[in-house]
């Protein structure tokens, strides 16, 4: 398939947006197919010829014949971006991650500077324990987009590991405010994006070697947060039809808590939750912000109720005061038997 031409892209995109206000909206395959009836479309051999060659791909991508990037990189593709960038109403996205957010632009800089210092040491050691002896030296952008960009054939779990390198960053509320601005006219700019879920982690600190961050021990709970109602307002000042949800989300596995803190990760768990009530009770403008929580975590393992008994009291006491709480399962299995029990799991708790 070829890649994106931008005059093929250009040319395509309003003959596409006929069809997609025509017909409000139905699937992609039959969309194209009443493209291809188009006789602007049938005069436009190149253009023709890409629409049935998509196609063709769309049904090999549907039996894994193919990878999705083979259809992203089509002109196709680049005409439904535009048609969706250009939407006259901004898009919700209802859910987000703060580290899988962040650009490796952003991340270059703040890491250069926490490489400059006291820390240095520290980091390197965990940076190869994570990505191995090859990830050094970090001297450029580029570094860090080849360390945080999954490669292909590599999974879901390789994808939660190469993260760490944006966590190693949010080690203070100013970070997190410059986090949040980035994120906001980021996806807003480039995406159309108006409203923002966002999936942060509350406290780092964890007993995993590999998710151990060297400064996350001087951010408080109330820094993350603050840091990050911060950066969206400062955001919805020039962009009033921006909104924005900060949903805390805590993992599954047994052993990510404060170790070395708590005796149990239902006593840092539940410390957390007090956390969350006490900057409601301080900071009442965070209500309508600061409403849900969700839990996540290698959707490849079937959690099961026992990693969420540690929880259990302190979700109760959430959903007492009116928290949601949100629970994804079953999103990157390969079988459906499998993914149906990771569902039929969580529906279960």
């Amino acid at each position: 398939m070829q890649n994106q031409q931008p005059d093929m892209v250009e040319r395509l995109t309003p003959l596409l947006v006929q069809v997609i206000s025509e017909t409000n909206g139905i699937n992609l395959d039959d969309t194209l197919e009443l493209l291809c009836l188009n006789q602007s479309l049938k005069a436009d051999t190149e253009l023709y010829d890409e629409v049935q060659f998509f196609r063709r791909n769309l049904w090999r991508f549907h039996q894994d014949e193919i990878p999705v990037s083979e259809l992203l990189n089509s002109c196709i593709a680049g005409a439904l971006f535009q048609f969706l960038k250009d939407f006259p109403l901004p898009y919700h996205e209802e859910h987000i991650h703060l580290t899988g957010s962040l650009t490796p632009e952003f991340i270059f800089p703040r890491l250069q500077a926490i490489l400059a210092g006291p820390a240095r040491q520290q980091l390197e050691d965990k940076i190869i324990e994570v990505y191995g002896a090859q990830a050094l030296p970090i001297n450029t952008v580029a570094d860090v987009e080849r360390l945080i960009t999954l490669k292909d054939g590599e999974q879901f779990s390789t994808y939660l590991q190469i993260l760490y390198l944006a966590k190693t960053i949010l080690i203070s509320r100013e970070v997190h405010r410059e986090a949040a601005y980035h994120m906001a006219s980021t996806l807003y700019e480039k995406y159309n994006v108006g409203k923002i879920r966002l999936k942060f982690t509350l406290a780092r600190s964890s007993g995993i070697s590999s998710e151990q961050i060297p400064g996350a021990e001087n951010v408080t709970e109330a820094d993350v947060v603050l840091g990050l109602y911060d950066g969206f307002m400062d955001f919805q000042r020039s962009h009033p039809f921006f909104e924005f949800i900060l949903s805390p989300s805590f993992r599954k596995e047994a052993l990510f808590y404060d170790q070395e803190h708590y005796a149990s990760k239902a006593e840092h768990f539940n410390h957390q939750v007090d956390s969350i009530l006490a900057l409601l009770d301080t900071h009442p403008k965070l209500k309508p912000h600061l409403c849900e929580i969700d839990t996540v975590g290698d959707e490849k393992d079937f959690y099961r109720k026992v990693h969420f008994q540690e929880m259990k009291r302190g979700l109760r006491k959430l959903q007492g005061v009116g928290f949601r709480v949100r629970s994804h399962h079953g999103e990157t299995w390969k079988t459906l038997r499998k993914g149906v029990q990771s569902v039929d799991n969580a529906m279960n708790m």
